[in-house]
C-alpha cells in the first residue's frame, strides 16, 4: 500500500477520535453545568440577572437542548452550535430565544458581545 494512503487513513482516524473525545468532554461539561443550574424560572432569571416585563413570558432556556425538547428545533442545530464552540446560552439568549420562538415581541438591551445576534437569528431561521 501507498504510504500516503495509510498516513491519510491514520490522520482521519485520529481526527475522528479527537472529535469524539471533544464531544464527550462537552457532554460531560454540559451535564455538570445542568446539575448546577437552578430549578425554578425565578431562580434561573436571578442567577443570570435576566430582567423581564410582560404577561405569561416563556421560561428561559436552561441549555440549548431545550430548543429541541421544548420547541422541536432540528438536532443538527445543536450539533452546529456546539461545533462552533458555543456550549451554553448567554443570559440574553436564554430568554430572548423562547420569546421570539413563540412569536412574541421583544425589546432587548444587552452589551456588545452578549449573544443578541444569535438570539435573534435562530428563531428567524427555524
Amino acid at each position: 500500500p501507498n504510504s500516503s494512503d495509510s498516513d491519510g487513513e491514520i490522520k482521519r482516524k485520529c481526527e475522528a477520535d479527537l472529535r469524539r473525545r471533544v464531544e464527550n468532554l462537552r457532554h460531560k461539561r454540559r451535564q455538570a453545568l445542568l446539575h448546577k443550574l437552578p430549578n425554578t424560572t425565578k431562580e434561573l432569571r436571578s442567577k443570570f440577572e435576566i430582567k423581564i416585563k410582560g404577561k405569561d413570558s416563556p421560561d428561559p432556556l436552561r441549555t440549548f437542548e431545550d430548543l429541541i425538547t421544548r420547541y422541536s428545533y432540528p438536532k443538527r442545530l445543536l450539533k452546529s452550535i456546539t461545533e462552533m464552540g458555543i456550549d451554553d446560552p448567554t443570559p440574553v439568549q436564554r430568554q430572548a430565544i423562547p420569546i421570539l420562538t413563540e412569536g412574541r415581541d421583544l425589546l432587548c438591551t444587552a452589551p456588545t458581545g452578549s449573544g443578541k445576534t444569535l438570539a435573534f437569528l435562530l428563531p428567524m431561521i427555524f
